[in-house]
């Protein structure tokens, strides 16, 4: 739990740093969504930041990437890790200047070792 805790929450400040350099009059919002699907869950965080380019979807989840002027990089690093470790995956959906959505998906049961 405290693991899914870390990641949900780097998940949520990642969504709400996305969102700071939105110019003024620009509406920012959060959504975190939950569903049950068949033998998964998924949980889910949309932003109306400026989104991610196609470009760099595939190296947001490297280790010391980032893109923002502070910051280490690491926070979806650590997610991808924890999601990972919890038999689970990651989905981006994205577009420039549309923002973006993490869903995290994983089993609602533990696969058998």
């Amino acid at each position: 739990p405290n693991q899914l805790h870390r990641a949900f929450l780097n998940l949520w400040r990642n969504a709400v740093q996305a969102m700071e350099p939105l110019a003024e009059g620009r509406q920012r919002v959060l959504t975190i969504r939950t569903a049950q699907a068949g033998d998964t869950v998924r949980i889910s965080f949309g932003d109306s930041g400026p989104g991610i380019s196609p470009d760099r979807q595939p190296q947001i989840f490297t280790p010391f990437f980032t893109t923002k002027p502070r910051g280490t990089g690491l926070g979806l690093a650590v997610v991808r890790k924890i999601i990972d470790d919890h038999h689970g995956s990651i989905e981006v959906q994205s577009s420039e200047h549309a923002g973006a959505t993490l869903t995290v998906v994983l089993p609602v049961r533990r696969p058998p070792s």
